[in-house]
């Protein structure tokens, strides 16, 4: 009886380790954190981090205590920390207190002495939900942070009246219009899809430019400075090569992202909650053979676990299984020409540049 209540409580235990540890791995997943080292002595750290509640913290080498301060230069978007990389790190002391004040532009005393260190973040330094992005310089010399999708829905909006407006202005008009483009810069965005919605809608607005200004009755000359400042302007604010802005391959899936999420997140409650229905399950079995005090029926009770504990380790695998099965699937990719000849009505494509 002895040996079985042992054998009873190593199963407990395993499964326990097993389900927590898997709980905890998700957990620790949602954790971001980008550690800077200063520049001028090369090892010197300090780190910025992002809680799963999308908390941002700092913390000091010399204080390993997290500090909650002004980070409105680490923006969260979407649960995802945006660390600039370079930042400039500012002591004010205050007794036995040090505040530590991070910026983008250097501060410089009237002497013209620096008076905050510059820090860097590479790659290897970032973990978790975290991305580095590159501050874009303002006219004054000074930098912003980042900007939010709402800032990008904002924009497409005026994007898309200036458009309208090339299309209906006469020459005078087009000589005005490209300095209300000039305001317009994908690279400040923090994520991806809002710089690739901004890149493509800048580079159709310039498009349309160009083509109105072919079609004018402006003089050559004109009409050649006014397109080569357009192009250079459009491939410094959005980052992609000219000319060639087609492309050159096709990713469709059958299923929207709407439903490949859904997906996702039931086969991941699956694997957690199999192996916590497994514990009840074996414990509620265990507890009666126990009680009953039948050495017939503890035999049974564990032969039930053993099955069930099989069955539970098949079960928890199948969404593996199904995952892999529905990226196989789901997802193929054609040509340009293919695609000519292919009904994707019903698909989910996303173009493939060179």
């Amino acid at each position: 009886m002895k040996k079985i209540k042992r054998i009873q409580i190593i199963v407990m235990i395993i499964i326990t380790v097993v389900v927590f540890g898997k709980i905890n791995n998700v957990k620790a997943e949602k954790v971001s954190e980008c550690r800077y080292t200063l520049a001028a002595n090369g090892y010197e750290t300090f780190k910025v981090r992002m809680s799963d509640k999308d908390k941002v913290t700092f913390a000091s080498n010399d204080s390993l205590k997290e500090k909650k301060i002004d980070m409105t230069i680490f923006p969260v978007v979407d649960h995802v920390l945006y660390c600039p990389e370079n930042v400039y790190m500012k002591w004010i002391y205050s007794g036995l207190t040090t505040t530590h004040v991070l910026l983008l532009t250097p501060e410089y005393a009237d002497n013209g002495k620096l008076l905050t260190d510059l820090a860097k973040v590479t790659e290897d330094k970032v973990s978790g939900k975290a991305k580095i992005y590159s501050p874009i310089k303002q006219a004054d010399g000074s930098y912003v942070p980042c900007s939010s999708p709402s800032a990008a829905s904002a924009d497409l909006v005026a994007l898309n009246q200036i458009e309208g407006y090339i299309r209906n202005t006469d020459e005078a008009g087009l000589k005005t219009v490209l300095d209300k483009l000039k305001a317009f810069d994908a690279r400040k965005y923090c994520a991806d899809e809002d710089k690739e919605a901004i890149s493509n809608k800048i580079s159709s607005v310039y498009s349309t430019y160009n083509k109105a200004i072919e079609q004018s009755s402006l003089s050559k000359e004109e009409k050649d400075k006014m397109t080569k400042e357009a192009d250079n302007d459009m491939q410094e604010k959005t980052e992609i090569d000219l000319p060639d802005f087609e492309p050159v391959a096709f990713s469709c899936r059958r299923l929207s992202p709407r439903i490949r999420n859904v997906i996702s997140k039931i086969l991941t409650w699956v694997r957690i909650l199999v192996p916590i229905a497994l514990i009840i399950l074996v414990s509620i079995d265990f507890a009666q053979a126990v009680i009953s005090q039948d050495q017939e029926a503890v035999k049974k009770a564990i032969s039930k676990s053993i099955k069930r504990a099989i069955a539970a380790l098949v079960v928890f695998f199948i969404p593996f299984i199904v995952q892999l099965m529905i990226n196989w699937l789901d997802k193929v990719e054609y040509d340009a020409k293919e695609l000519e000849n292919i009904d994707t009505s019903s698909m989910f494509c996303e173009e493939i540049y060179k």
